[in-house]
């Protein structure tokens, strides 16, 4: 006896929608297709009792009850599929993000590449002009050292020209003393009126314009105004410049007799002397 009656599609299609209205089910059109799936299916199952039974000789019975499990396994199914493409597609989209941050640092890393690339190309260039003129330094350098060494040789050269000179004049300087202390004690006995006579002499008697003359020389540079020109030679040693130089007798002896002082303080210039020769 066959106590299970089947439900109406009518009745199993208003279950499914009353079961299925809180479910997310996507357009209007999609869920009516779902809903109308359902007695549908249940349905073929039906079907398919009978024919195994006439196969198997064995009854399977579907009940109101197998058909509400059947709805609620598909709403479990449903939400487990659910939550796997939500996983899949956060771990895609955490994917994606991780692949956009890696392009944004790869194409960063790119042009910080190609900053340290051109940065590198300026530096090698800089080093390399840095190095054609540490060479060029280096060979002005040894020139100038070779030139410091001829210079070095010209002035040892000079040097020593400089100090057989000093020697000469020394030398010189030690022969003319006696001469010139001589002199100078004569001065002491030099008379002032003879001086005056000389120096209203139109012509002097040979060589008393000579002696003159040296003295001249040795006042140089000693006497108010009797100095030498710029190019260090006296502008006239005649005996019309001898003679405005005594213009004032007194003071022309007193500066001869300043002459033994500048000698012994080292004052006088040497070049007096070498002119008196």
């Amino acid at each position: 006896i066959d106590i299970f009656q089947p439900w109406p599609k009518d009745a199993l299609y208003k279950v499914a929608q009353k079961i299925l209205r809180p479910v997310e089910l996507g357009t209007d059109k999609e869920r009516d297709v779902i809903e109308r799936f359902l007695p549908f299916s249940f349905e073929a199952v039906n079907v398919a009792t009978i024919s195994y039974k006439k196969k198997e000789r064995r009854c399977v019975y579907t009940t109101p009850k197998s058909y509400l499990e059947f709805i609620n396994s598909y709403t479990c199914l449903l939400d487990e599929k659910r939550g796997e493409v939500t996983a899949a597609t956060l771990r895609l989209e955490n994917g994606l993000s991780k692949l956009r941050d890696t392009s944004k640092r790869v194409a960063k890393l790119e042009l910080e590449l190609k900053d340290m690339l051109e940065n590198a190309a300026i530096q090698k260039e800089n080093a390399e002009q840095l190095a054609e003129e540490v060479s060029k330094e280096k060979e002005i350098t040894e020139k100038e050292t070779a030139n410091a060494q001829v210079e070095k040789e010209q002035v040892a050269k000079i040097q020593e020209e400089v100090l057989q000179k000093q020697q000469d004049t020394e030398n010189d300087l030690a022969k003319a003393l006696p001469a010139v202390e001589e002199a100078l004690a004569a001065l002491d006995s030099l008379d002032e009126k003879a001086l005056s006579n000389c120096r209203n002499m139109q012509k002097p008697p040979p060589k008393l314009d000579e002696v003159f003359a040296a003295a001249m020389c040795l006042l140089a540079d000693i006497m108010p105004g009797h100095k030498r020109e710029k190019n260090g030679k006296l502008k006239d040693t005649s005996w019309e410049a001898a003679k405005k130089l005594m213009s004032n007798i007194k003071e022309y002896v007193l500066n001869l007799k300043k002459i033994s002082t500048c000698i012994q303080d080292g004052t006088i210039d040497e070049r007096n002397f070498k002119d008196v020769r």
